[in-house]
């Protein structure tokens, strides 16, 4: 059979796709080793409507239609799955990914013309679909899976998969033409850039995250020598240049993690790849000599999930860290030699003003080389969808309608409004750290802080941060600039056909300007 993968937009105008879908690359070498053929449309990295997938359909007919959706795709995927259906009524469409595993058999209310979905890991699941398709299995045996048939929506056991080492190395054949469209995210350092994933699942039980749904809290996690293969194959096939190790916490196991990076010396990956990845804070898991070695290996930056700096609040996010940790981590990693990335968040169960000064504070002391402030997403599935939900505080539950860095929820004393302009504020005040002297001087002698001076400029991106009805963007541009051009496009009224007021504030002089449907707007 052949089963062709879609990856739709996850937003109307930018392409947000970063890496090929690792998810989908696992599923297809999959595939391919019980003989399946498999094809693969990137509809967001080329820009692809859905009538010109119809067509690519076309040209190569599947005998099964793959898609995976995040949150931010699900507003953009009924467009591409009404125009498959229309031009191919008797093609069956399975559904899977992060959102479908967050709102299980409520899938059916958001796409009621879809037969199949996959919750939790998609390799062994989608191989039992395809038997059952091809009559050799019933589909009460099909892994993982989800289905409605006249209405009845039934459901079989859900299994993980133990052994992820098992699984063949990601199938980047599919991708190889494409490869020069991931740009990956800033900061990135070298290119071509790929994510990898050496670990499914996390111990902890942050209440924002939906890594619990997806994986549960046991983690499995891959052997070395499989990750040292990978590496080889992506530095002899593709020329990779950095490896973002997608993983929700790499020195969970930290004596795994000082054995990976003596292999990657030892096979000399570290003179020719650049590598980054996430850490948690905790004094037990991160110690001088773990940093130490990774900058060894050549990891040139460490992503930390800070998210607040109040303490109250890190509890009551259930980070199980201490402010004392991340400070003790930001000073050790610049000590390093390791360029540090903070993501903090802004409107979590109990946010108040108060809490907000004291992430800038925290902020401002521990001086990131980057970072950023995100609005507070209540991902279907996790701890904060239901409290939010409980105490009715998200104001649009229809993901069907969700736009990417929209504002949905409120807390008992900040609104939508208030935590969109405080995230872009302090989005804002993050950037002038690095106008210090006091950041200067510290990271005198650290070769990753400072990187913006490698991207050409057409790359440089500034987000409108908005809630339902107003937006915010700040734009810091140089004494010398004689004329600055910005086009804003108003990609929210396109689905709610509503006009979005504006407020830009361009080197402390303030401009507004109501954006209608559909409509650019360009202030010089």
């Amino acid at each position: 059979m052949l089963i062709t993968f879609l990856n739709i937009p996850s937003h109307p105008t930018e392409v947000l796709t970063v890496y090929p879908p690792v998810g989908i690359l696992s599923m297809s070498a999959c595939l391919k080793k019980v003989n399946h053929a498999v094809s693969f449309i990137d509809a967001d990295i080329l820009k692809l409507p859905p009538e010109q997938v119809v067509k690519a359909l076309t040209n190569e007919p599947p005998n099964l239609v793959g898609i995976s959706l995040n949150v931010a795709q699900v507003a953009h995927a009924a467009s591409f799955i009404s125009a498959i259906q229309q031009a191919f009524p008797s093609l069956p469409i399975v559904i899977g990914g992060p959102y479908v595993t967050g709102i299980q058999e409520n899938i059916f209310v958001d796409f009621p013309s879809i037969p199949f979905a996959i919750v939790s890991e998609g390799e062994y699941a989608i191989i039992d679909l395809i038997e059952y398709l091809q009559g050799t299995r019933g589909i009460e045996h099909v892994r993982n899976l989800l289905w409605q048939h006249n209405g009845v929506i039934g459901q079989s056991f859900v299994e993980r998969i133990t052994d992820i080492g098992s699984l063949p190395l990601p199938d980047y054949t599919l991708v190889l033409d494409t490869i020069h469209l991931y740009r990956g995210p800033h900061p990135s350092i070298a290119s071509p850039s790929i994510a990898i994933m050496c670990t499914r699942g996390c111990p902890y039980d942050c209440t924002f995250c939906s890594s619990p749904v997806s994986w549960d809290r046991r983690t499995t996690i891959r052997s070395t020598d499989s990750i040292i293969d990978e590496l080889q194959y992506l530095r002899d096939t593709i020329g990779v240049r950095e490896v973002f190790f997608q993983d929700d916490t790499m020195n969970a196991r930290p004596s795994w993690f000082m054995e990976l990076c003596d292999k990657i010396i030892t096979k000399g990956f570290h003179r020719e790849i650049f590598f980054k990845c996430p850490f948690r804070v905790d004094k037990k898991l991160l110690t001088v000599e773990l940093l130490a070695k990774a900058r060894q290996a050549n990891f040139w930056m460490i992503f930390y999930g800070v998210e607040s700096g109040n303490q109250q609040m890190l509890e009551s996010m259930r980070k199980n860290i201490t402010l004392a940790d991340i400070e003790r981590a930001f000073s050790l990693t610049r000590k390093a030699g390791i360029a540090s990335y903070a993501s903090l968040m802004i409107g979590n169960d109990g946010e108040t003003l108060e809490t907000v000064q004291d992430s800038l504070n925290l902020a401002h002391k521990i001086m990131p080389d980057y970072g950023g402030f995100a609005i507070a997403a209540p991902f279907p599935g996790s701890e904060l969808h239901k409290i939010a939900l409980e105490k009715g505080h998200i104001t649009n539950a229809d993901f069907t309608h969700y736009q990417f860095g929209e504002c949905i929820l409120k807390t008992d004393m900040l609104s939508t409004d208030q935590i969109t302009r405080l995230a872009c504020e302090a989005n804002v005040s993050l950037q002038r750290i690095k106008n210090t002297f006091r950041y200067r001087f510290a990271n005198r002698n650290n070769p990753f802080s400072e990187i913006d001076s490698l991207y050409p400029k057409e790359l440089w991106h500034t987000w409108v941060q908005r809630s339902s009805k107003k937006g915010y963007a700040v734009i810091v541009s140089s004494a010398e600039a004689k004329s600055l051009q910005i086009t804003c496009c108003a990609d929210y009224p396109d689905i709610l056909k509503q006009s979005v007021e504006l407020n830009l504030v361009i080197n402390r002089k303030k401009y507004k300007v109501t954006l209608q449907t559909a409509e650019w707007q360009t202030l010089s």
